[in-house]
This record gives structure tokens, sequence and C-alpha cells, in this order.
């Protein structure tokens, strides 16, 4: 799953800015971590977890 994951990611950032779901983009790393988890690699889940975080304090504003 992390190769998918990481493939999603990559395929993700290859698209022009107005191309890109910011929805895909999420659940693309949401599913990275999740998978890291599932691997007890807790400190592999910090990557995908930094957009996530940067994502929803701009969502906030």
């Amino acid at each position: 799953m992390q190769r998918s994951t990481r493939q999603a990611i990559e395929m993700w950032e290859s698209e022009t800015p107005e191309a890109r779901s910011r929805d895909d983009g999420a659940l693309a790393h949401v599913y990275q971590a999740t998978a890291h988890l599932q691997l007890n690699e807790l400190d592999a889940t910090h990557p995908a977890r930094v957009p996530l975080l940067a994502w929803a304090v701009v969502t906030a504003r």
C-alpha cells in the first residue's frame, strides 16, 4: 500500500495546480499515514501528516 499511496501523491503533485483536487491529495496523504500506522512506523507518518495540517490551517481561515 505504501508504494501505491506514494505513487498517488506523486501523480497528484505532477498535475497543474488548477487540475488538482485538494480532496484527492488529502485522501492520498491520509491513506499513506494510515499505512505507516498499520505497520507501526509512527515516525514515518510525519511527512504524510504535514500537508494535511497545512491544508487544515488554510481552510480554517
